[in-house]
């Protein structure tokens, strides 16, 4: 069973957000050195949803800082909010800081409040989307020599004359990936090979969803050696509260989904008749969330919740420890915990970097 310590911290507010910057910094660190195998980051803006807002800023910064061989992975960067050809750039920037430790996932993005305060029509994402996936992709593939590469896209229009600087760590660029909403996008994204990430899917769901993906990647003729590479490093996101008791550790979970719930009725309320639909987070039946989101209890209790997942097939797990606006010492209370209770119990964990060209 192989870990990811994800992070995706919201934050109470102003005073709060380098604190909170500081503590996923620092946990990220401890929990790579002590035997996670990735750092997972995702890209959240206005929304307080994610402090630290910019996943390939973040992830450049931990490069260095993290063990030797931690893989980065990007769980999402919005495509439609960037520039294609910058956005080409950065990514196999991150490829070659990371020595190759680097999968990217690409994603249409959500809350429509981080559309229009970047100038975006939230309305028209998935063409977006689209226009900038097929720029990026355009600009990497192209070589010393060629000719040159017009790209556009709804907001801006370029052409490119000689090729993308940097390339990846000696590739064209990095594996991709995409988060999984559904069964038909795990079995797209098979169809490619890429990665795929999934989240408040019950075990059954899960390993559904794994084997759905495993076999359009066979019907697509991949090696077995590229299929187990990716069910290898593909997650499934789960947040995590270890305290002294069963009682305790589904009390706080319950507690941390109300204060999400009240957190996105609070964001939905800035736009004036909630004409953007920006609620995010959990909604509905707290209960059911924890449910079908959470690890909870005691060491023993998260050992044994882990185990089922491991005797059932499934090789990773994203963890999230820092969430729902939690103070530094409550979220390295869990994290703490887990480290030195629970992982030992897993040290069959294994770390390696990236195949180039994987």
């Amino acid at each position: 069973m192989k870990f990811t310590y994800y992070i995706n911290a919201q934050t109470p507010g102003a005073e709060h957000d380098a604190d909170i910057i500081e503590t996923c910094i620092e946990q990220a660190v401890r929990a790579t050195h002590a035997g996670f195998v990735g750092v997972g980051l995702t890209e959240h803006h206005f929304s307080e949803w994610n402090t630290y807002s910019s996943n390939l800023m973040m992830a450049a910064h931990l490069a260095g800082r993290c063990a030797p061989g931690t893989r980065f992975i990007h769980s999402a960067v919005i495509a439609p909010l960037h520039n294609p050809i910058a956005l080409a750039e950065h990514i196999n920037l991150m490829d070659v800081l990371t020595k190759g430790n680097t999968i990217v996932g690409l994603a249409t993005g959500g809350d429509a409040m981080e559309f229009v305060g970047l100038g975006r029509n939230p309305a028209d994402k998935q063409e977006d989307f689209r226009a900038v996936l097929a720029a990026l992709k355009a600009a990497w593939s192209m070589k010393e020599g060629d000719a040159p590469l017009k790209w556009s896209t709804r907001y801006e229009t370029g052409t490119i004359y000689s090729r993308v600087m940097p390339s990846g760590y000696h590739r064209a660029h990095p594996p991709l990936a995409r988060m999984t909403i559904n069964d038909q996008a795990a079995h797209d994204a098979g169809l490619v090979a890429e990665y795929i990430y999934m989240a408040r899917l019950e075990l059954p769901e899960l390993l559904q969803r794994l084997m759905i993906y495993r076999s359009a990647m066979a019907t697509a003729g991949f090696s077995e050696n590229i299929i187990e590479d990716r069910l290898e490093w593909s997650f499934c996101f789960r947040n995590v509260v270890v305290r002294d008791s069963d009682t305790e550790a589904y009390e706080e979970a319950i507690r941390r989904v109300r204060m999400l719930h009240e957190y996105g009725v609070r964001t939905s309320a800035k736009i004036p008749g909630g004409a953007l639909g920006a609620v995010i987070g959990p909604t509905g039946n707290p209960e059911e969330y924890v449910r079908k989101q959470f690890i909870v209890g005691t060491p023993a209790s998260v050992i044994d919740q882990i185990d089922v997942y491991r005797n059932a097939g499934v090789r990773h797990l994203g963890m999230l420890f820092n969430f729902a606006f939690m103070s530094p010492d409550e979220s390295n209370a869990s994290l703490a915990s887990f480290i030195q209770d629970v992982l030992p119990a897993f040290n069959d964990a294994r770390r390696g970097g990236l195949r180039a060209g994987v």
